[in-house]
């Protein structure tokens, strides 16, 4: 799978210089994208469906202070109902995270379990440490450019499977 050319790529992360790195070498590929810090509801879209997703990369912790499942699944429940599309149109979730494993299960079970996001399900949650792509060198992080080619080749393999998906993307 190459990363979708289409715009249908949305990023979620309060923190900015996080996640500068994967904007500065999506634009760099001339990738379009939609970025949101996920902080203030009406910053997000208002219809998910009118410009449905392909991809999300996904920031677990929005606020970095929440260390509990509940209250950071509460968090991102209204985010994911505004950007995420119906069923009808598949997308993926990339958890796009320093701590992969934390809460991503949690989300999973969200997804299954409550009635306002039950039919937005994504067709596959990957999940991707932000360190294996980028550095942090005086107080910036930095996209290392050799891994966009990792970035890619990561999601493509995940995806090998699902060759819906593959041509969806690919076109």
């Amino acid at each position: 799978m190459n990363i979708p050319l289409n715009g249908r790529i949305a990023i979620v992360d309060d923190k900015y210089k996080e996640v500068k790195p994967l904007m500065d070498i999506f634009s760099k590929n001339r990738i379009p994208f939609n970025y949101y810090t996920g902080l203030r509801k009406a910053d997000l879209p208002a219809d998910a469906n009118e410009n449905p997703i392909t991809l999300l990369f996904l920031d677990l912790n929005i606020i970095e202070t929440q260390h509990n499942a509940k209250t950071v699944i509460s968090t991102l429940h209204p985010i994911l109902k505004s950007i995420c599309p119906n069923k009808s149109k598949p997308y993926f979730i990339v958890i796009w995270s320093k701590k992969i494993n934390d809460f991503a299960d949690q989300l999973d079970k969200h997804f299954k379990s409550n009635p306002d996001l039950k039919n937005k399900q994504p067709v596959k949650t990957i999940r991707l440490n932000k360190t294996d792509f980028f550095s942090y060198e005086g107080g910036n992080y930095l996209f290392e450019e050799d891994k966009y080619p990792l970035l890619q080749t990561t999601l493509q393999n995940e995806l090998e499977n699902i060759s819906l998906m593959k041509n969806l993307l690919n076109n």
